[in-house]
This record gives C-alpha cells, structure tokens and sequence, in this order.
C-alpha cells in the first residue's frame, strides 16, 4: 500500500473511530510538524516518521496505552513494508 493510502485509509479512519474527525486533525497537523511530513506525496520514511509522532502523542499514548499504541504502529508500519 502506498502511504498516503495507509495513511488516510487506515491510520486516519483508526484516529477518527477513537478520538473524532477534529482532534484527529489536531493530532495530525502536531504529528506532521513534528516529522516534517508533507500533506500530499508521502515518502515512505515520511511515512514511518509520521506515525512513530502519532504514537508518541500524549493524548494517543493515554488513550491506547503502551500496548494499544505498539500494536498499532507495528500494524501501521506492516501497510507499506516493501
């Protein structure tokens, strides 16, 4: 999968089922700044780097915990592996 696919596909719909469509856009537009991420034409790294941000949200971590935000991140990272 691409990963701007995985990212609007999978992570974003995983977001937006736990913390809603607006702070789903706030934990987004943190992430993004924090792994230099573009909005459009994702790399693979920017990819990775962009969901290891996600993961390391505070307010993903409280919500998932430890367990929940390591086993997404490995499904996550598993969407565009080669």
């Amino acid at each position: 999968m691409r990963p701007s696919e995985a990212l609007n596909q999978v992570v974003k719909k995983q977001l937006e089922e736990t913390f809603g469509a607006g702070l789903t856009a706030r934990i987004l537009f943190s992430a993004r700044e924090i792994a230099n991420a573009p909005i459009i034409g994702l790399t693979k790294e920017q990819y990775l780097a962009l969901i290891r941000a996600i993961c390391n949200d505070e307010r993903v971590k409280n919500m998932w915990g430890e367990f929940g935000v390591k086993t997404r991140l490995s499904v996550w990272e598993r969407l565009v592996s080669d």
